[in-house]
């Protein structure tokens, strides 16, 4: 048996204990797909759904047919976040939880309320986002979660330092004279280089 067939049975047989289902029903093929989904995760360790349908069974199957196939149950009106998604993320993120855990999200997702989803007492998480998530709604809730976070942001954004607001731009450039005046007064021999490179002489 090979690896993916062993992945394959390993995953089905887990997945029976929290889903019930019956035998020669649509709710078993149903289960048959999202195992193969999950065994093309796990095996592509990617989400593109061709890559998946690489490293999913084919049970004698095209590629072409096991994306339609992945597609199709994606589509279905049943296939939500709740009834198949969060259980598990609930699981995953709670045996988890022990260690640091970093959460890199795309611009193309949507965050589920994820401080729920991690019941984050004790926990320490690291959000990474991408520019849309810098907002300061999204902020002050990854606060309230005790969350630390990295957002990339436009130089033009306006920060409140102290009396006033300035912007992100300009924060950078003290930030980096900050930087400069380390190497001039600690390690002379890189500062001349390093400001130029920097564009400060």
């Amino acid at each position: 048996m090979s690896d993916t067939h062993r992945r394959y049975c390993a995953t089905k047989a887990a997945l029976r204990q929290v889903i019930a289902v019956v035998p020669d029903t649509h709710s078993e093929k149903h289960l048959n797909t999202l195992t193969a989904l999950i065994c093309g995760l796990v095996g592509a360790r990617h989400s593109h759904l061709a890559k998946l349908a690489d490293h999913a069974p084919s049970q004698g199957a095209k590629r072409e047919s096991r994306i339609e196939r992945f597609e199709r149950w994606l589509r279905q009106p049943k296939a939500s976040q709740a009834t198949y998604f969060m259980p598990f993320a609930h699981a995953v993120l709670a045996a988890l939880a022990s260690q640091p855990l970093v959460l890199i999200m795309d611009g193309s997702l949507r965050p589920a309320r994820p401080g729920s989803a991690l019941g984050s007492k004790g926990a320490t998480v690291i959000f990474v986002g991408a520019g849309e998530f810098d907002g300061t709604t999204l902020l002050t809730r990854l606060q309230d979660y005790g969350w630390h976070y990295v957002c990339r942001t436009a130089t033009t954004t306006l920060v409140w330092v102290g009396t006033g607001y300035v912007h992100m731009g300009q924060l950078l450039k003290a930030v980096m004279f900050v930087v400069i005046d380390y190497f001039v007064t600690f390690q002379p021999a890189c500062a001349t280089s390093r400001a130029r490179q920097a564009g400060f002489c």
